[in-house]
């Protein structure tokens, strides 16, 4: 049997994700709450602080989840911290980074649909990603 990772990124990308969780566990004829193998394993990487639930269909296990998000951060904060050097080469690196004054968005909650934002939180946050990533794919 193949090792797979599955990757979701965004709100559309974990629901992809618990689709297909839902979807291999019914192929293979396993029981509610029965772990498919080991070697496959989901990463939803998303924004909010808590994965969301849209639809009828059982959570991803436990761990799944990677929120870009932490209690207290503000997008101010991330745009700051991504342009700390605050130079017109940094600016030109980034021309797709959203003006922080021009944010309304409770990023807790979600990138809001902005595409940029969303980029601008997996950038602060890729490290995080990354280990993530590394452990699933281990």
């Amino acid at each position: 049997m193949q090792r797979f990772l599955f990757i979701g990124v965004g709100g559309s990308g974990g629901e992809t994700l618990r689709h297909l969780h839902h979807e291999l566990t019914r192929r293979l004829g396993l029981p509610n709450g029965a772990a498919l193998p080991v070697g496959w394993q989901f990463v939803h990487i998303d924004a909010p602080l808590h994965a969301e639930d849209r639809d009828d269909l059982p959570r991803l296990p436990k761990g799944s989840y990677v929120s870009l998000t932490t209690r207290g951060l503000s997008y101010h904060t991330v745009a700051k911290t991504l342009l700390k050097n605050d130079g017109p080469a940094q600016a030109d690196c980034m021309p797709w980074l959203p003006d922080a004054t021009q944010v309304r968005v409770p990023i807790l909650e979600g990138a809001g649909q902005f595409r940029a934002i969303g980029r601008a939180l997996a950038i602060f946050r890729l490290a995080q990603v990354r280990t993530k990533l590394d452990d699933a794919a281990n």
